[in-house]
């Protein structure tokens, strides 16, 4: 073994204090006299640009050809990072605690794991045109990254929170949309474990846990257990069960659904054409058992969203015959069809100004709703879009993929809002959701959940702080989806 500390260095040029190093080679120095001490041979310049000691005898060293983890004893590389031609690592830096690695290049910062070199898929654009110096924050919540000919010093929040967002239910994961008054989210231990309701505002949980708990409507809950089976629970914890005239006409192995916009949930039941809507406040059947035509195979629904005066339905359903996605609309009196078409959906809303808004692989489009004509495009967020948002005033919609990507639009100019949100979470569960007021978007986080403050002028004063100045009227049409500038700075 080593004498520690060392230093490591460039050949042929004396080493000052710390760490350095140069294209290849690396030679370790005894701190004491700087006496040579191992001189490790590299595959390439891995080393010319930056070193970091992780503290276990092993660096991590950047270079134009490269980084990797080298271990100082052996001389052995531990892992090589995939290079980006023309942008290198130009600083690292290394957080042992939470076993990432960090690589600094021009306008940006991205995220490895400190075991195998991998991108974690987390990165901070700092949009300047240098390698920030990476700087672990006291408490090891966070980074630093300075920028010295920018002028310019930014903080990462390493667990999600930052400017307009908090993060709330540390070590839970989101399993569970926003309650009717913004307050209560679903959520489960990140190891998995009960589902338990939990105040966003109090950052507790509130209730009992449960096998599995699921939004209904704005104010119910079903709560499923496995001798029991389904319950629903209203906000002002009475208790409610599913009519039984709907269990004897689809069978017991059924599952509720919100419809949102409207007032009702419905019931499906595997291999069934048939699905009803239901008062969630009651149990009881809320309109017409209505099948779905011309199923050639088996019938999987995936998407069901109901006007707000429950005169039409819109589902979304895969037909295992010929393997592909449809949506069909319905009277929700009569259980009629009104129109059929849409092939490849995967999602749908129907808005609360009566169109429907429908997305598949390569399209988010709004269609007229009883005759599924396209209205308007709007930007695809990502390549999938399962699940569609959209708040009472119509202002903000949100789309979440299978990938659990989320995208938000501010629906009067038909614009994206900000850049996508990596939601992750449990592969059943969906990885964020928008509050019906519109005001919060919650997502799930690595280490919680994360709630999002909507309100313009919270994101504004958080862009005058950062940017140091006044938006333009470009940034202010481009970021808050508004024609009028608006002073935010003091």
């Amino acid at each position: 073994m080593l004498p520690q500390p060392l230093h490591v260095h460039r050949p042929g040029v004396r080493p000052p204090a710390g760490e350095c190093a140069g294209p290849g080679a690396l030679i370790a120095y005894e701190e004491s006299d700087l006496r040579e001490r191992a001189r490790i041979t590299t595959d390439g310049d891995l080393s010319s640009a930056s070193i970091a000691a992780i503290g276990d005898g092993t660096v991590l060293a950047s270079g134009q050809d490269g980084a990797a983890r080298i271990d100082v004893e052996t001389g052995r590389t531990l892992w090589r990072a995939a290079s980006v031609p023309g942008r290198p690592c130009w600083k690292v830096a290394v957080l042992p605690d939470r076993d990432t690695a960090y690589c600094s290049r021009l306008g940006t910062v991205a995220e490895w794991d400190l075991q195998t070199g991998e991108p974690t898929g987390r990165e901070f654009a700092t949009l300047v045109d240098e390698a920030c110096d990476v700087i672990p924050r006291a408490g090891g919540d966070g980074l630093l990254l300075h920028a010295p000919s920018a002028g310019a010093t930014f903080v990462w929040a390493l667990d999600g929170s930052g400017a307009a967002r908090t993060l709330v239910a540390r070590g839970r994961q989101l399993v569970g949309g926003i309650s009717g008054d913004g307050v209560t989210v679903i959520t489960k231990p990140l190891t998995g474990g009960p589902f338990s309701l939990w105040d966003i505002e109090k950052d507790a949980a509130t209730g009992r846990e449960a096998e599995w708990l699921s939004w209904v409507s704005p104010t119910v809950v079903e709560n499923w257990s496995e001798p029991s089976g389904s319950t629903f629970l209203t906000t002002d914890g009475s208790s409610i069960r599913l009519d039984q005239e709907i269990v004897e006409r689809m069978g017991e192995d059924i599952f509720p659904v919100p419809a949102r916009p409207g007032p009702h949930a419905f019931v499906f039941a595997p291999q069934s054409d048939l699905f009803v809507a239901f008062d969630p406040t009651t149990g009881h059947r809320a309109g017409p058992f209505i099948e779905v035509p011309d199923i050639e195979g088996e019938m999987v629904h995936n998407r069901v969203s109901q006007s707000p005066d429950a005169s039409r339905v819109a589902l979304t359903y895969f037909d295992s015959g010929p393997r592909t996605t449809h949506t069909a609309v319905f009277d929700g009196r009569t259980g009629a069809l009104v129109a059929r078409g849409l092939a490849g959906t995967e999602g749908n809303v129907i808005t609360h100004s009566g169109d429907l808004i429908a997305v598949t692989d390569t399209a988010v489009t709004r269609y007229g709703l009883d005759t599924l004509d396209p209205i308007a495009s709007l930007p695809k967020p990502f390549s999938s879009g399962n699940t569609v948002e959209i708040s009472d005033d119509e202002r903000t919609m949100l789309i979440v993929g299978w990938d659990n990507r989320a995208a938000l639009y501010g629906m009067r100019g038909r614009v994206k809002l900000a850049d996508t949100i990596d939601a992750p979470s449990d592969e059943l569960a969906q990885g964020a959701h928008l509050s019906h007021d519109g005001r919060l978007l919650v997502a799930g986080a690595a280490e919680g959940v994360i709630v999002w403050d909507l309100d313009p002028a919270v994101h504004a004063a958080a862009a005058c702080e950062i940017a140091g100045r006044e938006l333009t009227e470009v940034e202010w049409r481009t970021h808050f989806d508004d024609t009028r500038t608006t002073a935010t700075c003091p």
